[in-house]
């Protein structure tokens, strides 16, 4: 009795691949064609790239603007007072740092103000 209880989980685990296993091929090929694939995923992701790196203002308040832009993967801010104009460039460093079998990271922050007076 025992081994014809096994023939059925096994005759039912195959169906259950053979139906499935098409249906789920069918629609991942289905949806890269309906999302346009990777092709269109780098497109927009290029695209979103360009937008950022354009200089956008973020807030404003007392007469001063903050603006933002991200020229290759780190975002810059600069604001605009009257006439003076500050930017400020953040970014860390990292490094890994093992003790024993374990790693871990240590990240340290860094600033950079420029200020631009207007030419007299």
């Amino acid at each position: 009795m025992r081994k014809k209880q096994t023939g059925h989980v096994m005759l039912w685990a195959a169906l259950v691949i053979a139906v499935l296993l098409p249906v789920g091929c069918v629609g991942f090929m289905a949806h890269d064609k309906w999302t346009g694939g990777p092709e269109r995923r780098e497109a927009e992701r290029a695209k979103q790239a360009a937008e950022d790196a354009k200089p956008r203002k973020v807030s404003e308040a007392n007469g001063c603007e903050v603006w933002a832009f991200n020229p290759g993967g780190r975002w810059q801010y600069f604001t605009r007072c009257g006439a003076a104009t500050q930017t400020t460039n953040t970014w860390e460093e990292c490094r890994s740092v093992q003790s024993g079998k374990t790693t871990r990271t240590e990240c340290t922050p860094h600033s950079l103000n420029v200020t631009q007076e207007p030419k007299k």
